[in-house]
């Protein structure tokens, strides 16, 4: 809800917070002509059981921000402001009465404010400047918008909103920034709409707000639940110091479950007049999953509009844990994919035993911890030290490069130094990654995979090597899908081949078995016959696969080995990673570097068996024993390690 109200010297905006049981807030906004650091203001409500007041000072931007905590949600309050020189009494500088509750759908909104000593602007032909001409257009503008989110909810509930076949519900919904170009030192009311959830459907919505834009004046996040009103407003104050002509991301995330289930975003301009080209409102579909098993840690990374590699908002969210105080910057001091590369350097150099491996791979894995966002290594070290520690962590990032399964928690207290062991053997740990832009019933970083989805038919792709490349264990593993998950192995195993079969196949598997090489920038290939390959680039563009993954929502395994490997390259299985959950893959299973033939057959039969023999078992486990190889005593082997599981941790080919 928001509101605004101009009087003889003074705009108010509300935000109040109006949708649940118990005590309410009431975030008031007051600009005035003329208020300065000293300027004071006495803002007061009145309403069902006591009277709210307070008297607080103008920032340096004019700009007066309070809270009214008040004894009910439900009820009607009035609002005055009193500007200095301004008595309360009959004609008070600004008021207005805002219903809440459940009086707000049955009681319309009223609003008065005094006229004296108003000296209406004279006529221009550009818009008008001053803070009184401001407020009054941000009034009217405001308005506007309120009557257009009113109308995009009658629409959006009246649309059929039906489950799919999965058991997915399906909620529209949208934003609106207002004013929707953002002036440096001034107030952004943010208003989120969506259909009411299905009775028992609770969801969380938070709010996304750049540092270099500004920051949240009231509560980051909020619920929506059936019996609300289907709307949040938040409120944000823009930076003084903000940069006239630059553009910042805001960004509304919704959780159900402690699940992400879908984002809004739109591009604010920050600009010294009004002139600037207005976002378009946001809209998308948020896809929930009843009855899907929440993780005990949802971190949620996104990126900023810089999209430099460095600057990204952080949320961690704590499952049956209450709404938290909404995303905070992550600033890298380096590009992540550069900032990968260093840490990891020492550990694909030269030839090393199996314990100097692991050792590189363990103080990698302390220095990719340290620079963990400050908000995830708090709540860890708190659930730790209060013996609750999470068994499940599930990371949702705009950031794909980061292999936050390898970090080790490691901290320095008054006892000594205390080493953990890392993220992806602790943990049943899962990372989804992709594109905020991607359509949200096929699959983004901020959207939830379908959970539980069986395997069913395969399609497997096994190249046939000769020579140096030949391959001693790829027709088995090849053979071993085929016996477990009958379906279609593509042959000649060539990229024309494969694009044509991917078009027609039915499988929730795909496996592949072969050669893979690091090229730059960390990306990996596929090596097909042929002596042709796939990039994860071809893979954006290949139309079979783009088609395969949007029919049939598949598991797929890339099992991209190197024969009689020395010492490790790094190969990045992001790339494919997004390409495939970008198409509507459910998991990715993938080496983050080049992985000894032996060890991936290893690995790809541990993998299918345990799942033959308990499919209700969650995948993040499985690829969690297997990690734990890694690390033993005695040097262990590196290559268990370099499976990355992108997916929910909690997933399941089976119930």
């Amino acid at each position: 809800m928001s509101i605004s109200v101009v009087g003889a010297a003074a705009r108010i905006e509300l935000a109040p917070s109006c949708d649940a049981a118990g005590p309410g807030t009431l975030t008031v906004l007051v600009t005035g002509d003329g208020f300065g650091p000293a300027t004071t203001v006495r803002v007061s409500a009145t309403g069902p059981g006591a009277t709210a007041a307070v008297t607080t000072t103008a920032t340096r931007s004019g700009t007066i921000r309070t809270e009214l905590r008040l004894p009910a949600r439900r009820g009607t309050f009035t609002v005055v402001a009193t500007p200095p020189g301004r008595a309360a009494g009959p004609a008070p500088a600004a008021a207005f009465t805002v219903p809440c509750g459940a009086d707000a759908t049955t009681k319309s909104t009223s609003t008065t404010s005094t006229t004296r000593d108003v000296t209406p602007p004279p006529e221009r032909d550009a818009w008008p400047a001053g803070p009184v001409a401001i407020a009054v257009a941000a009034a009217l503008l405001l308005a506007v918008v309120a009557a257009a989110v009113r109308r995009r909810e009658r629409k959006s509930r009246s649309a059929p909103r039906s489950p799919t076949p999965q058991g997915i519900v399906e909620l529209n919904a949208s934003m609106q920034v207002a004013p929707p170009v953002a002036t440096p030192g001034s107030p952004l009311i943010i208003t989120v709409s969506a259909d009411t959830p299905p009775a028992d459907m609770v969801v969380g919505v938070a709010l996304v707000i750049p540092p270099e834009l500004g920051a949240v004046t009231g509560p980051g996040s909020a619920l929506l639940a059936a019996d609300g009103a289907g709307r949040i407003t938040f409120s944000a104050l823009v930076d003084p110091a903000a940069e006239p002509g630059s553009v910042a991301r805001v960004s509304a995330l919704f959780s159900h479950g402690n699940r992400p289930c879908g984002a809004l975003s739109t591009l604010v301009p920050v600009a010294a007049t009004r002139r600037a080209t207005p976002p378009q409102p946001a809209a998308s579909v948020l896809r929930i999953e009843p009855g899907a098993a929440p993780p005990d840690l949802l971190v949620r990374i996104t990126a900023t509009a810089a999209n430099d590699g460095r600057s990204f908002m952080c949320e961690v969210l704590e499952r049956g844990a209450e709404p938290g105080p909404g995303p905070e910057p992550w600033i890298l001091r380096d590009a992540a994919p550069s900032l990968v590369a260093a840490r990891l350097a020492e550990f694909t150099a030269g030839d090393m035993t199996a314990r100097q491996r692991r050792d590189v791979l363990v103080g990698a894995g302390r220095e990719l911890f340290d620079v963990a966002p400050a908000r995830f290594q708090q709540v860890l070290w708190r659930l730790v030290d209060e013996g609750r520690p999470p068994r499940s962590i599930f990371v949702c990032s705009e950031e794909p490069a980061i292999p936050w399964e390898l970090m080790v928690p490691n901290r320095t207290l008054a006892s000594g130094p205390e080493l953990h062991e890392p993220l992806g053997v602790a943990y049943a740990f899962g990372r989804w990654v992709g594109d905020p832009a991607s359509d949200p019933r096929l699959g983004n970083a901020l959207q939830a995979p379908i959970q539980v989805a069986p395997f069913e038919r395969s399609v497997v792709i096994a190249p046939v090597y000769t020579g140096n490349q030949f391959l001693k264990w790829s027709e088995a593993e090849a053979d071993l899908v085929a016996e477990l998950f009958p379906g279609e192995r593509l042959a000649p195993a060539d990229y024309d081949r494969i694009d044509t079969g991917l078009a027609s196949a039915t499988a929730g598997l795909l496996h592949f078995v072969g050669h893979g090489r690091a090229e730059a920038e960390l990306a990996q290939v596929l090596v097909l016959e042929g002596r042709q390959s796939l990039s994860s680039t071809a893979l954006r563009g290949m139309e079979g696969a783009r088609s395969f993954g949007r029919r049939c929502h598949p598991a797929v395994f890339l099992n991209a080995c190197e024969v009689g490997r020395l010492q490790p390259a790094l190969t990045g299985a992001d790339g494919f990673a997004t390409a495939f959950i970008r198409d509507g893959a459910r998991c990715v299973i993938a080496p983050l570097w080049s992985v000894k033939d032996s060890i991936a057959h290893e690995v790809a039969t541990a993998f299918y068996r345990q799942h033959a023999a308990d499919p209700s078992r969650p995948l993040g486990e499985v690829f969690q024993a297997i990690r734990r190889r890694a690390y033993g005593p005695d040097g262990g082997e590196d290559s268990y390690a370099a499976y990355a599981f992108f997916g929910d941790p909690l997933s399941r080919a089976g119930r």
